[in-house]
């Protein structure tokens, strides 16, 4: 959830039979009330996140159940009406993503450097049978400066190590925040084991 003048902006997302889809909801009277507002097109796209841009207009960015890419959605009248989904550069492995904007403008992506589309994936069995279940590393941080439309600067943050080859978890559901000094703190769960957090500086994603 996010407060943006003086309105509460909650993205959640429906679990129906037909697909996942995404909606809005908003609060005029600090969450007393809510109005929801549905994201056209938004079929597979689920666990939204928002931020806003320099020039006032709200970017989201949203999981794909399909595990091809991350998708983007825009609004520019305070998240009552936003543009269908479209796939971006970055790819999604049907994984929890995270966006935050920087104290310098700059968006930076927490999300797993992987894709069906790439065939990234491991075999895991479910009752006796088999199915691909897409990967969870690496971890990458990526950087844009152009409000989402390109993410030229990435680095991994995690990278597949051994206890990973005995667990089909992987790095997964990353939380990230702009802190006063600027740098991205990250938080993510570590194989399901614990939570890893890593204080990181923008220019070390720039010097890969």
């Amino acid at each position: 959830m996010c407060w943006i003048t003086g309105i509460g902006l909650l993205p959640a997302y429906y679990c129906r039979l037909e697909g996942h889809y995404s909606v809005v909801l908003i609060s005029s009277d600090q969450g007393e009330t809510w109005v929801e507002h549905e994201v056209p097109g938004s079929t597979h796209r689920v666990q939204m996140n928002v931020v806003k841009l320099a020039d006032g207009s709200l970017f989201a960015m949203f999981r794909s159940r399909q595990a091809d890419r991350i998708y983007t959605s825009v609004s520019r009248d305070n998240g009552r009406s936003w543009t269908v989904p479209e796939r971006s550069a970055p790819p999604n492995n049907n994984s929890s993503t995270q966006v935050v904007r920087l104290p310098n403008g700059h968006l930076a992506l927490i999300y797993n450097n992987s894709s069906m589309e790439r065939d990234q994936f491991r075999w895991v069995q479910r009752k006796g049978e088999f199915r691909k279940k897409p990967l969870r590393t690496p971890l990458t941080l990526a950087l844009s400066e152009d409000g989402g439309k390109t993410w030229p600067y990435y680095r991994n943050v995690q990278t597949a190590d051994l206890e990973y080859k005995e667990s089909e978890i992987g790095y997964s559901y990353p939380s990230i925040i702009a802190a006063g000094d600027g740098r991205p703190h990250i938080a993510f769960s570590y194989l399901r084991k614990a939570i890893k957090y890593v204080n990181l500086d923008e220019n070390w994603v720039r010097e890969q």
